[in-house]
């Protein structure tokens, strides 16, 4: 847990706050330096634009638990404060709600397979499969 997740004002930014879009233009995994490979998280910067066609870079962490994967080029969920546009913050919610729905396409998928699959194969002992 990141010690900001505990600051009532960043609970009711990502609670409250405005919905937005925010481009990751760079990113760098946090690894486990012992002798067994995992991955904590991500440290980012992520791009948003605003009204006024300018832009502005944040940098930021998102834990392993919120994302499989983060990489330049993907597009995260944020919140932020409309009357003070530098108040932005990853939204986590909706990222673990978008990994979720993923998975959840992705077994419909693979249970799909199975059934195909299911469906050609041969009872046991119907003789030889056939080549």
């Amino acid at each position: 847990m990141l010690w900001k997740q505990l600051s009532p004002r960043y609970r009711k930014l990502l609670r409250d706050g405005e919905r937005g879009e925010a481009l990751v233009v760079a990113a760098k995994k946090d690894v486990s330096k012992s002798d067994t490979y995992g991955v904590y998280g991500w440290n980012v910067t992520i791009r948003v634009k605003r009204v006024d066609g300018t832009s502005a870079d944040f940098d930021r962490y998102v834990e392993a638990k919120y994302a499989d994967d983060i990489a330049p080029g993907t597009v995260l969920p944020v919140r932020f404060d409309p009357s003070k546009p530098s108040r932005v913050e990853i939204d986590t919610e909706a990222l673990r709600e978008a990994g979720a729905a993923q998975a959840a396409h992705a077994h419909a998928a693979e249970d799909e397979r199975v059934r195909e699959a299911e469906s050609r194969i041969r009872p046991l002992g119907s003789g030889p499969p056939e080549t």
